[in-house]
């Protein structure tokens, strides 16, 4: 799919300008033909034509090379600085006549948002540019338009209403004669028709389109790409990768971006085929071409690829990595998205700060030409001076609704990328769980290996001195001994390791043995919670409060959120040398469905959990005394057990202490 943007700046060619428009075309003419080849030098070639002509190059002239130039800058992956000099032409349009030279401002920026992935953004552009378009005198433009218009409807998946433009723009080439403008027209089609999950139609279409370009001599690759595309679709591997790797073949003297997408298209077919050697081979390839240009969407495909490939060679560790690179080129593409948004409204900034310089000018010349009239127009004056003021507002008005706008569609990628953000997170904490559970279980585990390994060589030598008949009874006895030993060892380390898988089980949200008891939570709360507290040595002051609660609960479960938190506090609350100091207090409340809760405030008289860490005390395998007997599930484990009933668990910060709501679901 690819963005039209050069061919719309030949429509500025009728302005009227110093230098003649022959000349013109004869100066810009080897910049366009050299571009393709290197997009940085032409940038610098534009700015060169600039500085020696400036003088006689007219406005609209200067504006046309700086189009071709914000062009060059994108191509060269400089698009933060291509969005600047599309704002300077906007800027210098200002001061010109010719209105229809917004045109290509608009249509110059929708193809740059397309190309990046910003397609909200391309889509108000395109259609800015539209109602511009049907006053250039060539209608080619306008269908131009609205082609790429359709490009973006279908990465928005308006498949219908993007399906009604390529046909349009195809009757447009057969009205024109132009072959060019039909196989465009007929690949757009089939990109629909395959996006619709119309394959036939899609290969019908890419067929017609590759048979014009054939009888007319053009680039056939993006044909070729296509159909590869279907048969891909249609699962038909060995004709993709041939149909892949002609495209390709076309394709190795045209910009790596372009060969790196049809080497990952390879890629996936010669997985599809099975030929896994071929394809990590052209995937290698394929990245260093996205890596030399930093095209961070097929970097985040490429990884993808990479990870696929090596899980199918069951190389998981490779197949990890190649994930994390997928996610870092995912960030650094949103990261991108983000960027090129913030420059465009910073851009555009300046445009508007300019505008109403102008406006203030303006103003400040009518004023002064207003007092220069004779009195008895005064009235004229102040009638003007009401209107001025009014379309001034209006259009103040119009600034501030395009730009909620645009900010509302920032916030929208802004949600996107807090929600990718998110999905990073959550695998972040799988790899911890799993981490955490190994470290846990690595200990005992060695340990009963070791004492089998060491039993295993004692059971060996003494096979031997019994088959020798050296054996006597004192080592036999010292034999008997140690094996009773290691054995004893074993057991308590499997003893360890079943008593941590059965409470790595309590990490899981899931209910063990059900069941209910009808209590009054007061009393409950004070017995329990004293008798736990008696049996430690360090000394202990409770305190509970509120009303009476009576109704059946799950006493077993409530007992495991209260073990949590007791043993939180008696480890975690300073000073460890004075007396601990627990609060609960109980509350009810209503809430809007017509359900009741029960609330426990649970604190104790420590200093609180820092700032940093606060987000973490509920993940498992969390604890800020690693390597002091701690699992650090316990807060975890209090949090999913609550979940269980409809509960909650919240630590309260603006607490005395170190202060937990545990919110249950009041008994009817």
């Amino acid at each position: 799919m690819k963005y039209c943007c050069y061919g719309l700046l030949a429509l500025l060619s009728c302005s009227v300008s110093a230098m003649p428009e022959p000349e013109f075309e004869q100066l810009r003419g080897p910049l366009l033909k050299g571009a393709a080849a290197n997009y940085s030098q032409a940038v610098f070639d534009t700015d060169k034509l600039l500085q020696q002509h400036q003088l006689k190059l007219t406005l609209e002239q200067q504006i046309r090379l700086n189009y071709h130039k914000a062009i060059f800058q994108d191509r060269s992956n400089q698009t933060e600085t291509a969005l600047q000099t599309l704002a300077l032409c906007k800027s210098l349009s200002l001061e010109s006549k010719d209105r229809g030279i917004l045109y290509s401002y608009h249509n110059i920026l929708a193809g740059i948002f397309a190309n990046q992935g910003l397609y909200q953004q391309a889509l108000t552009h395109y259609q800015q540019a539209l109602p511009l378009a049907t006053l250039l005198p060539n209608p080619h433009f306008l269908a131009q338009t609205e082609n790429n218009l359709a490009l973006v409807l279908l990465k928005l998946g308006q498949t219908g209403e993007a399906k009604a433009y390529f046909q349009r723009f195809y009757q447009q080439g057969l009205q024109t004669s132009d072959a060019s403008v039909q196989a465009i027209a007929l690949n757009n089609l089939g990109e629909s028709a395959l996006q619709a999950g119309e394959v036939s139609a899609a290969e019908r279409y890419h067929q017609q389109a590759l048979a014009l370009r054939g009888a007319h001599q053009l680039e056939a690759s993006w044909s070729f790409l296509n159909l590869a595309r279907v048969a891909l679709a249609q699962q038909d591997a060995a004709r993709a990768v041939l149909l892949a790797r002609h495209s390709l073949l076309l394709r190795r003297n045209r910009p790596e971006l372009e060969q790196a997408e049809a080497g990952l298209l390879l890629v996936q077919a010669l997985m599809l085929s099975g030929d896994l050697t071929a394809a990590d081979q052209q995937l290698q390839h394929s990245l260093q071409l996205a890596k030399q240009i930093q095209a961070h969407p097929l970097l985040q495909q490429g990884w993808q690829q990479q990870a696929e490939l090596a899980m199918r060679q069951q190389n998981y560790a490779q197949a990890v990595i190649a994930m994390q690179q997928a996610q870092q080129a995912q960030q650094q593409v949103a990261d991108q998205r983000f960027n090129l948004a913030v420059a465009q409204q910073s851009a555009e900034l300046g445009v508007t700060t300019r505008e109403i310089e102008i406006n203030r000018l303006q103003q400040q010349q009518q004023a002064q030409h207003e007092a220069s009239l004779a009195r008895q127009q005064r009235l004229w004056l102040l009638v003007g001076a009401a209107v001025l003021v009014l379309l001034i507002s209006l259009g103040f008005s119009a600034q501030i609704r395009r730009k909620n706008r645009a900010l509302a569609l920032s916030l929208q990628e802004l949600e996107r990328t807090r929600q990718q953000l998110i999905e990073q997170r959550k695998l972040a904490a799988l790899t911890h769980l799993v981490s955490g559970m190994a470290h846990q279980l690595n200990t005992p585990l060695g340990t009963i290996l070791t004492a089998v390994s060491c039993s295993n060589e004692q059971l060996q030598i003494l096979a031997k001195k019994l088959a020798g008949k050296q054996l006597n009874l004192q080592e036999l006895q010292q034999f008997i001994s140690e094996q009773q030993q290691l054995m004893s060892l074993a057991e308590q380390s499997a003893q360890r390791t079943s008593a941590l898988v059965e409470r790595f089980k309590l990490i899981s949200a899931q209910r063990q043995l059900p069941g209910s008891d009808s209590i009054e939570l007061n009393s409950y709360l004070q017995q329990w919670l004293q008798t736990h507290l008696s049996m430690q040595s360090r000394p202990a002051e409770l305190t509970i409060s509120g009303p009476l609660l009576r109704g059946v609960l799950d006493v077993a479960l409530l007992g495991k959120v209260l073990s949590a938190l007791l043993d939180n506090a008696l480890q975690h609350a300073e000073p460890p040398s004075g007396p601990l100091q627990i609060e609960v207090r109980l509350a009810s409340q209503q809430i809007t469905s017509g359900e009741a809760l029960w609330l426990l405030y649970f604190s104790d008289n420590g200093v609180g959990i820092e700032s940093e860490i606060r987000d973490k005390i509920f993940d498992p395998f969390f604890t800020t005394k690693l390597g002091q007997g701690n699992l650090g599930l316990g807060l975890n484990i209090a949090y999913n057990q609550l979940q269980l009933i409809g509960g909650s668990l919240e630590y309260l910060p603006d607490q005395p202490g170190c202060c937990f709501l545990i919110r249950l679901p009041a008994p009817a």
